[in-house]
């Protein structure tokens, strides 16, 4: 209680100070806050209240969070009400509008922006794409309509606007998902991986991790429930490889879109590779030395022994690895029923020093355990080493785990149901994740409680 009420005043300090420096602003006449300006200080203040909740603390204060964005928004809202937006500043003075909750104001703003006189094809999509982006939040699902119909409005524009589409569709499709409403997942989700067959070549690897995109693993995960989901996912991929590859015209032009092309392949390779799990048994999980188990020793954690797992893949020097695994270990707290693990290996070195197995294991065991106080268990996979192709000695793989369960980037998430089914595979993590996975584990549980009394527990994954 003590550490939730600090978080709350700390956030209302910036939320104060905040204030005081509208006043001042206001005051300051030959110094104008322009629309963009103001929405810049809304970003700025909802990435700074997240960035003060630690990773590691349990309570995540969302509704006084919120609260305080909503101020923030308001505050600088009465200031541009105060003076006359025009032309490109009513894109962002609608963003304020929003994170005030403010609807009209800022549904007024795009209104004016859009009956703009001659108002070019890129700004139009560039407003709708906008009013997309304001008024989607999972935290307000009630305002969902809204972005949709703005959705449509830019649909509307035809393929020319394919990026804005894509773009505008990216943050719906990560609500639905957190938010466990699969068919809007599907719904919305379809529709934005066929935008890439008219994307340009270079804006088509916008779908992919490495360009901050995790829809594509969204978007399977909500269709492999499905009966008819196996081949709807097939025909999609085979899609996505004919769209990710260098078309031969572009070869011809320049060398760079053939590696384009090929860096395309490579990491769409890698995400059908665990996409593709789902739906399968999972393996059992293989580590030669482990942490918070009764020994040390190597052991073999069967996945199909009734419980259900959720399993990390991930390494101590990835810092969104870290950050998951204390959720990890927060989701072991609320449900201590079901088996939560987290799979790693051995690297071959420990800060600036080249070190074998046996001593990285030791430096990890003191890492996870003293310094991170993690008491899931902890599966460390202690690579030998090898000749590598340059005649130095390196860890010759990363053990079994990463073949049975590749990783298309990492942290990977794995949920695997009493059964021994992988049900849903996550590639990142978030507070919104961990909130996800445990509603995920609550559906698993009703449904194996429904199957263990005989009720047609057939999955869909809706609601979970």
């Amino acid at each position: 209680m003590m550490l939730f009420r600090s978080i709350v005043m700390r956030s209302a300090a910036v939320a104060l100070s905040l204030s005081g420096s509208v006043a001042s602003l206001a005051a300051q006449r030959s110094l104008p806050v322009t629309a963009a300006e103001a929405a810049f200080h809304v970003r700025e203040q909802e990435e700074a209240i997240r960035d003060a909740i630690s990773f590691r603390q349990a309570h995540y204060p969302v509704d006084s969070m919120l609260q305080v964005i909503a101020g923030t928004g308001a505050q600088w809202l009465a200031h541009l009400q105060g003076d006359a937006v025009h032309g490109m500043q009513l894109d962002p003075s609608s963003e304020v509008g929003a994170s005030a909750r403010q609807d009209a104001y800022a549904k007024a703003q795009i209104a004016a922006r859009l009956a703009t006189p001659g108002l070019s094809f890129r700004d139009k999509a560039f407003t709708y794409l906008t009013a997309v982006q304001s008024f989607t939040n999972e935290y307000t699902p009630e305002r969902f309509p809204i972005a949709e119909q703005y959705l449509d409005a830019l649909d509307a524009l035809g393929d020319s606007a394919a990026y804005w589409q894509l773009e505008a569709r990216k943050p719906l499709i990560q609500a639905y998902f957190h938010l466990g409403r699969s068919d809007d997942v599907i719904r919305i989700g379809v529709r934005a991986l066929q935008l890439v067959r008219v994307l340009s070549f270079h804006d088509r690897g916008r779908l992919l991790p490495s360009r901050g995109s995790d829809m594509y693993a969204m978007v399977i995960d909500a269709l492999a429930g499905r009966s008819d989901g196996r081949p709807r996912i097939d025909s999609l991929n085979r899609m996505l490889e004919s769209s990710l590859a260098t078309p031969p015209h572009l070869a011809a032009l320049d060398s760079e879109f053939i590696e384009m092309g090929m860096s395309y392949r490579q990491e769409f390779t890698r995400l059908i590779a665990a996409t593709s799990k789902l739906g399968t048994m999972g393996a059992p999980l293989v580590s030669n030395y482990w942490l918070n188990r009764p020994s040390r020793d190597s052991a073999i954690i069967p996945v199909s022994d009734g419980k259900i797992h959720v399993i990390e893949m991930g390494s101590y020097d990835c810092p969104a690895c870290v950050i998951a695994l204390h959720g990890m270990q927060r989701l072991h707290n609320s449900a201590p029923d079901i088996a939560v693990v987290m799979l790693s290996w051995t690297q071959g070195f420990w800060a600036n020093r080249l070190i074998d197995a046996d001593e990285e294991a030791a430096h990890l065991t003191t890492y996870f355990l003293d310094h991170e106080h993690i008491t899931i268990p902890i599966g460390i996979w202690k690579a030998k080493k090898a000749i590598n192709e340059d005649g130095g000695l390196t860890p010759e793989n990363c053990g079994p785990n990463l073949v049975t369960y590749p990783a298309a980037g990492k942290p990977m998430i794995w949920v695997i149901d009493g059964r021994g089914m992988i049900r849903h595979v996550f590639l990142g993590f978030s507070r919104e994740t961990e909130t996800q996975l445990l509603h995920i584990v609550q559906f698993l549980q009703r449904e194996a409680a429904n199957r263990s009394v005989g009720r047609d527990a057939r999955p869909t994954l809706q609601g979970s």
